[in-house]
């Protein structure tokens, strides 16, 4: 997960990739990545570190608009689709070979 934010975020979770863009005129200056989402309410994210353990505390990140976060599978570059599942074969019903009065 990445996270886009308008404003820096207070936290104390490990391992949390931050990068600051630079620009105060962009839209999402600061970027953060290596959180999980825990939870979501109508107005809050609730994360965690990715490796987090169990005495680590949440992030609590307001749904406020002063971020976006970019979900993504584990391992997948931006923009890469997951490829579709293979079809399975149809099962064809077989047609009763016996005759209706012999049930």
């Amino acid at each position: 997960m990445v996270i886009h934010s308008r404003v820096p975020l207070t936290h104390n979770a490990r391992d949390i990739e931050f990068r600051d863009h630079g620009s105060p005129n962009g839209p999402y200056r600061y970027e953060y990545r290596g959180f999980r989402l825990l939870a979501k309410a109508p107005t809050r994210f609730y994360l965690i570190s990715r490796t987090a353990r169990y005495r680590d505390g949440v992030v609590v990140l307001p749904d406020d608009g002063t971020a976006w976060l970019e979900i993504r599978a584990p391992g997948r570059a931006p923009g890469v689709t997951s490829a579709a599942p293979p079809s399975r074969p149809r099962t064809v019903s077989r047609a009763r070979t016996e005759s209706p009065d012999r049930w």
